[in-house]
């Protein structure tokens, strides 16, 4: 066998509490569940941040993960708060599935996810020890999370988990599949053209007759045009999509530019230029990041680089930000 078999499941432990904003959170972490692994999920990579520089500016051993840390930095807080006994690591939901912390006292969700499975995912990193049970406390910092998060523990005990909708057929890939080619080759035969992508209808299941719809339709939208037999880019394809070299249509979407951060040569991780806005003249800029405050050096636009210190604020004046996410 692989795995011995599962413990009975016992009633989960869930409990709902406002607290109203991040900093009574923390001051409810450190108070709480002293001596436990306590993991603590929250749903933005600033919030992570934020929370993390609260508890270890008052003593809390506490780690880090999200994904705009590198995977080392992310490594080091997993293997180090698997290793501990009396931590916390506070995470968006790249805990949320399969990378093993070891053994977990408490699960901490800040605010609701937004579903019952996801919910389920987090509430299911506990009770795995024999002898423990599932348990999961919500600490809602708004009146409107307060309301999510009592409505998405009636829908799990109500049995409720969000189904499973296979994905769309995505025709609109072999669209975009179709003109990608086309500026690739410059023209392709159209006896040629279907053998070309042959390889994306077979593997994403598609119909040969809707393809060949989806060509007439392009034609007669000028985003295709016929030329001595062989297809190539339209005009409207070009007025649509040809700004900065296509990249609309290249793209599989648009990302604002973050910017590397490096603690000497070490790259601890990624935060959007916003961060480095300065708050008045009140003196350096200070980020937050891996759970640090970092004093802002150098920062190098061309590039997209910044240079940090190890700041002397016990709380940061500025927070990391982040697109909302993992």
């Amino acid at each position: 066998m692989i795995a011995p078999p599962a413990a009975v499941l016992t009633v989960a432990d869930v409990t709902i509490d406002y607290v109203g904003n991040i900093e009574n959170a923390a001051t409810i972490l450190k108070l709480l569940y002293a001596g436990e692994k306590r993991l603590v999920f929250c749903d933005s990579r600033a919030r992570t941040e934020k929370l993390s520089a609260l508890l270890r500016a008052d003593g809390v051993p506490t780690f880090v993960s999200h994904s705009s840390l590198i995977i080392e930095e992310r490594r080091d807080a997993e293997r180090a708060f698997r290793e501990g006994r009396d931590c916390v690591i506070v995470a968006t939901s790249t805990l949320e599935l399969g990378i093993d912390v070891g053994d977990l006292d408490r699960v901490i969700q800040i605010d609701a996810p937004a579903t019952v499975a996801s919910f389920l995912q987090r509430l299911g990193r506990t009770g795995r020890r024999s002898g423990t049970k599932r348990n999961c406390l919500f600490l809602a910092t708004s009146p409107e999370s307060l309301l999510q998060a009592a409505a998405l523990v009636e829908l799990w005990r109500d049995g409720y988990v969000e189904p499973i909708k296979p994905p769309d057929l995505p025709y609109h890939l072999f669209a975009q599949q179709l003109l990608a080619l086309l500026l690739q080759r410059g023209a392709v035969p159209e006896n040629r053209l279907m053998l070309e992508l042959a390889g994306l209808i077979e593997w994403a299941c598609l119909s040969e007759t809707a393809c060949y719809g989806i060509i007439r339709h392009m034609l007669e939208a000028r985003l295709l045009a016929s030329d001595s037999g062989a297809l190539v880019v339209g005009d409207e394809a070009e007025r649509l999509y040809g700004a900065k070299h296509y990249m609309n249509l290249l793209s599989i979407f648009d990302s604002p530019p973050l910017f590397t951060v490096y603690w000497g040569p070490k790259d601890i991780g990624s935060v959007h230029p916003i961060s480095f806005r300065r708050v008045g003249n009140c003196g350096p800029v200070i980020l937050s990041l891996a759970g640090r405050s970092w004093r802002v050096g150098h920062v190098d636009w061309k590039h997209q680089t910044a240079h940090v210190t190890l700041g002397d604020h016990p709380k940061p004046a500025i927070e990391g930000h982040f697109k909302t996410g993992q």
